[in-house]
């Protein structure tokens, strides 16, 4: 299944988490799953490389990585990048909380535009020789009643992001054949 992203602001007040849990007031997730005709064991290497992010950033967000490692990232690697957010320039500095090599990562913001964000990043077999990538993000704005109440625009906006991310990468990872088809973006249910 191949899902463009869905963004918190839009689910009604009873979302619930994994598991039945309530969602905590404030908090919007992201979740998007994208399957890539090619085994995790290619796919993976190249989103352990932070220098690859800039390629599946749209140009709008003038998104540069300022401090990152050259090899591949392991828990503990801080990443500083600079961007511009609803044309504002801001910097956002990440660390890698947790790795597990060619299963995925998470990474959580340790300075930047939110108040909290943590991105969730799984690669499993998609049969076939193929991945499913599953991107979650779980994010909160700073301003209290000033961030809800611009929290419209930023989903929009990262809905953008990822949208574009998602193209991005079914352009990076192309059907190997004629026969093989990547499937085009569905509408899920948020998750959160």
């Amino acid at each position: 299944m191949t899902q463009q992203p869905t963004t918190g602001p839009h689910a009604d007040s009873h979302s619930r988490q994994p598991g039945g849990a309530r969602r905590r007031p404030g908090r919007s997730p992201i979740r998007q799953r994208q399957l890539i005709p090619r085994p995790v064991a290619e796919v993976f290497p190249f989103f352990e490389s932070a220098h690859n992010l800039e390629d599946i950033t749209p140009g709008w967000l003038d998104f540069r990585i300022l401090e990152a490692p050259e090899r591949r990232l392991v828990a503990g690697d801080l990443l500083e990048y600079r961007l511009r957010l609803f044309g504002i320039p801001l910097r956002w500095k990440t660390r890698i909380l947790r790795l597990n090599p060619g299963r995925g990562f998470v990474d959580e913001q340790i300075h930047g535009p939110y108040k909290s964000w943590i991105h969730t990043h799984r690669f499993e077999s998609g049969g076939d020789g193929a991945t499913l990538m599953e991107d979650r993000v779980d994010y909160r704005l700073p301003f209290g009643v000033l961030g809800r109440l611009a929290g419209s625009a930023v989903a929009i906006q990262l809905r953008a992001v990822f949208s574009y991310r998602f193209r991005r990468v079914a352009e990076l990872y192309p059907p190997k054949s004629r026969t093989s088809t990547v499937r085009s973006p569905e509408r899920g249910d948020v998750a959160g």
